[in-house]
């Protein structure tokens, strides 16, 4: 019996110095297996977004070494990146995210805070899911 079962972990990256990000996140997919990796750099973000290939990025307008909109362009420009959906979950009125330069610039969509767990979960999940069952299976690589 040979079933094509994803059996690859769901990975959610969480990139931003917004520490209420990564909790309501933690708590939004708490219980169902989902893998939340935080991130408070652009350049670690971006390592993390490569080495784990997530199904999901939430990115915050403030890394520590750069901002989310060029870390959006960095990704939306990597030809193996670039289909990952990217939510950007800022603060009303606090951020320089324009929510249609976010969008223009590839975010599938921009949530402002506050924001509640379950309505993240809510809204994301259906990205997630779709992502996971469309995204194609990266080829093995070792270190040379």
């Amino acid at each position: 019996m040979n079933r094509s079962i994803n059996l690859e972990a769901i990975n959610i990256l969480v990139a931003g110095t917004n520490k209420t990000n990564v909790s309501v996140a933690k708590e939004a997919y708490q219980g169902m297996g989902y893998q939340v990796i935080p991130a408070t750099g652009y350049s670690l973000a971006l390592f993390l977004a490569q080495k784990n290939f997530p199904d999901l990025i939430i990115c915050d307008s403030d890394l520590t070494d750069g901002d989310g909109l060029n870390f959006l362009t960095e990704l939306k420009a990597d030809p193996e990146l670039c289909e990952i959906p990217v939510i950007f979950l800022v603060e009303k009125g606090q951020s320089c995210v324009d929510e249609s330069i976010a969008i223009e610039s590839g975010a599938v969509s921009v949530f402002y805070h506050p924001i509640e767990a379950d309505w993240l979960k809510e809204c994301t999940v259906p990205i997630i899911t779709h992502r996971a069952n469309t995204k194609e299976k990266r080829p093995e690589q070792t270190p040379e």
